[in-house]
């Protein structure tokens, strides 16, 4: 499988940056039988909404040596090396929780519906009656994940309107986001 990302943007609004995959779709994920019409899951490419301001602080370096960039297309490379699929809610996390970069503590990551993208860009029908799902990757810290493994995602998405945070903080990459679930401080 060859994948490609492509970048769009920023978008003059939001002064975001999405980054997706083209590739995965290609073929067929391996979508297990006892899903309900795993005919709706087959094909799905990965976006990623950054900062713009994010990508011009890279500098020299170039996005395609950032961890969030690695991870984007190792998750769409995932499915046919190992034969399996992806879709929104499955969590993604190495045993021991190793951290993605020593810059960060995020260390898991998510696949969200894309609530980020305009609605007609979410999914896209191709002429040889493909649909293809467009999934937004997310990170978790350790927290975060352990909340999401207990709650899964409809009590996950509660929680983060229970602790007033917006989803939309999940949706975009954004480096030292606010944890949700880190422990409070006593004083």
């Amino acid at each position: 499988m060859h994948i490609d990302v492509h970048q769009f943007g920023p978008d003059p609004e939001t002064g975001l940056v999405t980054l997706a995959t083209s590739g995965m779709a290609e073929k067929p994920m391996n979508v297990p039988p006892h899903v309900v019409n795993p005919e709706n899951f087959r094909f799905c490419e990965l976006v990623i909404q950054v900062p713009d301001s994010w990508i011009k602080s890279l500098g020299d370096v170039p996005i395609h040596g950032s961890w969030p960039f690695r991870e984007l297309k190792s998750l769409a490379l995932l499915p046919h090396r190992d034969d399996s699929w992806v879709w929104r809610g499955h969590t993604f996390a190495s045993s021991p929780l190793v951290p993605y970069d020593p810059d960060t503590a995020f260390c898991a990551s998510i696949l969200w519906p894309s609530y980020g993208l305009p609605p007609l860009a979410a999914s896209l029908e191709m002429p040889d009656d493909r649909k293809i799902e467009f999934l937004t990757l997310g990170f978790f810290y350790a927290e975060e994940l352990d909340a999401y493994r207990q709650k899964r995602f409809d009590g996950f998405c509660d929680y983060i309107d229970e602790v007033d945070a917006d989803l939309f903080d999940f949706l975009i990459f954004t480096p030292g986001r606010l944890n949700i679930c880190a422990a409070k401080k006593p004083w």
